[in-house]
């Protein structure tokens, strides 16, 4: 009877451990954390950015700050965190759109494929390709693998 308790207890433990490491790495997910930065963030950053995109006031942990697409008509403020190096060469982050449309990474002209609701992905020269996901109003997640 102490090794069916035993095994019982081993069991578990490993199922309950197996569960924290799933909820853990689902909290860490690249999407999760520019989820979390927009809900923070979204307001300051709207209200700092202008009509003209150039006024991020810095910081906040994102590596790189740009803005894309004036010559398009849908400009874009792009939030990169940098690479993904859990997901190969994968570049992520965030984009603020003031008309609220879905862009490429960086604003290139790309093709949208809907692939879910508020999700679409795209593909473009070589094997670059990636992802684009609305967060909120105006608000949207990025992937790119080049």
């Amino acid at each position: 009877m102490k090794n069916v308790k035993t095994t019982k207890r081993a069991v578990s433990a490993i199922a309950w451990a197996a569960a924290i490491l799933v909820l853990l790495g689902y909290w860490m997910s690249p999407e999760q954390r520019v989820s979390r930065f927009v809900a923070k963030n979204a307001e300051v950053l709207e209200e700092s950015l202008g009509a003209d995109m150039s006024g991020y006031p810095g910081g906040l942990g994102i590596k790189y700050y740009n803005c894309w697409g004036e010559d398009s008509g849908h400009p874009i403020g792009e939030f990169c965190f940098g690479l993904s190096l859990l997901y190969g060469r994968q570049y992520y982050g965030c984009y603020y759109s003031p008309d609220d449309v879905p862009r490429g990474f960086q604003s290139v002209e790309v093709t949208l494929v809907p692939d879910g609701e508020n999700r679409w992905t795209w593909r473009a020269e070589g094997d670059n390709r990636g992802m684009t996901k609305k967060i909120t109003d105006r608000w949207y997640y990025f992937e790119a693998w080049l």
